[in-house]
């Protein structure tokens, strides 16, 4: 799949190192070391779904994270549905991941023609404040020493091709 990036997961072992990856359709396709290929079917996704392999709640163990046209879905390793959000435009090519602690990640998603961008914690629930007005992919991270330590800069276009600049505040609780 063209939107899918290809992440190496280092095992216990040489042999059990691996990259990860989809298909097409979204079945996910392990790559060892040694050529061996397994594949795993969690559901049919449209071939222009975004794919990414992250552990988005800190259990060391990496979760499927799939975008397909205006839906987020998070599965567990057992491919249960962790959990699923709906969105008012499509998520082409905005899906990231954000790590701002090293216990706390989120997903940021900016759905097309929405003009409002989404910070999502590792429940599946909008961070405190989101969505805010925005319409590209954003970063975040401190751009001021003058900071609190829960605080950190948000940078995102508008549909004018201005450049906002958020403060937001997030707690490793949420």
């Amino acid at each position: 799949n063209p939107n899918s990036t290809y992440y190496f997961e280092k095992g216990a072992t040489e042999s059990e190192s691996r990259f990860v990856t989809t298909g097409v359709n979204g079945d996910v396709y392990f790559i060892f070391v040694d050529g061996t290929v397994k594949k795993m079917s969690i559901k049919e996704f449209s071939p222009t779904h975004q794919f990414m392999y992250v552990d988005i709640d800190g259990n060391g163990k990496q979760q499927f994270i799939f975008s397909d046209n205006n839906k987020l879905y998070v599965y567990n390793r057992d491919k249960s549905l962790k959990f699923e959000q709906k969105f008012d435009g499509e998520i082409a090519n905005t899906l990231n991941t954000y790590q701002v602690s090293k216990n706390a990640k989120y997903i940021g998603v900016s759905p097309l023609g929405s003009d409002k961008i989404y910070l999502i914690d590792n429940k599946g629930e909008n961070v405190k404040g989101f969505p805010l007005p925005g319409n590209s992919q954003f970063s975040m991270g401190k751009l001021s020493t003058t900071l609190k330590n829960s605080e950190l800069n948000l940078v995102v276009e508008r549909e004018d091709n201005y450049l906002l600049n958020y403060r937001v505040a997030i707690s490793e609780s949420e």
